[in-house]
């Protein structure tokens, strides 16, 4: 059998083409996203299958973080090497990734196949570097296999159809906007870099100046140490500024959009920190907001649907660990998390993005970026659609408090105001899908409790 592991959500594409190319010229295959392809289940843990049934184990690598679960499955095709006398690991170079970086330092003793330079020419180096070895294909059928397989995946009777479908986006439509936004100048130069997210006010300089939805004496009295140039401060309404800018001082359309979208941005952070949200920084920089254990009355939101029933659903909830070798069992807590992302073209609102942040107490999150990833993985596998829309629906529902709008105050007396409800579309087609298959009852590998990286970033 040929054993393909992968480290992440991300090469599951490639892990499924070459297990499909593999197993359609015959070879009997596993990875992560097929399962076996062209034999029979002889085995039901992974370790069994690398050292007794695996004739080369394929590690794709690349710039994904490598889960404990991949090194893990190649810990073990170490040991299949030591006991057997035979090379058994192939690295699978996927992008850019330094050769110094792959795990366990195979990058400077193994040759490394290379899919960076093209997937089918390395795909024939994989099939020469079999036949080398003298591992034969032994399924005669493979394109049956294929094509079997095909067939779980994709059924025919799942797909687009002739119909429509009625779909709820994450789009939280503005309904109220202040009436006009504000340049104003200052005595005092304003240095290159400066940042408005220091000023309590909501604002953003450009130039020798701040743009902000604040009235000249607001602005004034929060920026005292520039000196506000009040007889010269101009306003434009909401509309005129998205669309032109301030012209007076070359602030274009397009600039113009992105300083509307950070100030929008900074208001909604500000305001969902009033409420009671903490903020967590993505490993992208971006920063995202979680709801604390205990914060809410059994950690549910209430929401209305759009046809006004009220409905609850858990913002936070756990997950019991697998116990380690020791007995010990742990829960993993899971807490929704959202990021505000201002938006003005093609329509104006505010689009809530969804995120999954973990603790182990409900309080402090795992300090570990690449174990964040994981688990979310992990978690949201069995997430559907209906309930990533549900538990988006009650988050608005708490930062609403209830209510049919979300207010996001940006300076004394003026406020934008969302809607709690998305907009909703109809497509001009429908989409089909079959009966869900059932899950694989093998445990995942981020199941297991790991003590040394639970208790490194606790």
């Amino acid at each position: 059998m040929i054993f393909i592991s992968h480290a992440a959500p991300e090469d599951n594409e490639f892990a499924r083409w070459l297990s499909l190319r593999l197993a359609g010229v015959g070879f009997e295959v596993w990875s992560d996203v097929t399962k076996l392809l062209g034999g029979e289940k002889f085995w039901r843990e992974i370790e069994v299958a690398i050292k007794e049934h695996t004739a080369k184990f394929l590690l794709c690598v690349s710039t994904s973080p490598v889960r404990s679960g991949v090194l893990r499955e190649l810990d073990w095709a170490f040991e299949a090497e030591a006991a057997t006398k035979r090379d058994l690991i192939v690295p699978l170079k996927l992008d850019s990734t330094a050769f110094a970086k792959f795990p366990r330092d195979l990058g400077s003793y193994v040759n490394a196949i290379r899919f960076d330079h093209g997937w089918a020419a390395g795909l024939a180096q994989v099939l020469a570097m079999l036949e080398r070895d003298g591992i034969k294909p032994g399924n005669r059928c493979g394109l049956s296999v294929v094509r079997d397989a095909w067939a779980r995946w994709y059924p025919i009777d799942e797909g687009l159809a002739n119909g429509t479908d009625e779909c709820v986006s994450n789009l939280f439509p503005t309904t109220h906007v202040p009436e006009r936004i504000w340049y104003h100048p200052t005595h005092r130069y304003v240095r290159r870099g400066f940042k408005g997210d220091s000023l309590r006010v909501i604002a953003e300089p450009y130039a020798n100046g701040f743009v902000s939805f604040c009235e000249p004496h607001e602005m004034r009295r929060a920026v005292q140490r520039f000196g506000i140039r009040a007889q010269e401060s101009t306003a434009v309404t909401w509309e005129k500024f998205l669309s032109e800018g301030f012209t007076h001082i070359a602030l274009r359309e397009r600039t113009a959009q992105r300083y509307g979208t950070t100030l929008l941005r900074r208001a909604f952070q500000r305001r969902i920190e009033e409420l009671g949200l903490v903020p967590y920084a993505l490993a992208n920089k971006k920063v995202c907001f979680w709801l604390k254990s205990g914060f809410l009355v059994n950690d549910e939101g209430r929401f209305k649907s759009g046809e006004g029933k009220q409905h609850t659903r858990a913002l936070v909830g756990f997950k019991t660990l697998i116990a380690n070798k020791e007995g010990v069992r742990a829960k993993r807590l899971w807490h929704f998390a959202v990021q505000g992302l201002p938006t003005f073209e093609p329509h104006e609102g505010m689009i809530l993005k969804t995120h999954v942040v973990f603790t182990p107490d409900g309080q402090t999150p795992y300090g570990s970026d690449a174990y964040q990833h994981r688990a979310r993985r992990n978690q949201g596998k069995n997430w559907w659609n209906d309930v990533w829309r549900d538990r988006l629906l009650a988050m608005m529902g708490v930062l609403a408090g209830g209510g049919e709008e979300l207010a996001i105050p940006v300076a004394h007396g003026r406020e934008f105001r969302f809607s709690a409800l998305p907009v909703r579309f109809v497509t001009n087609a429908s989409y089909v899908v079959t009966e869900q298959q059932p899950e694989d009852d093998m445990p995942d590998d981020d199941d297991l409790l790991d003590h040394d990286e639970v208790d490194e970033n606790a």
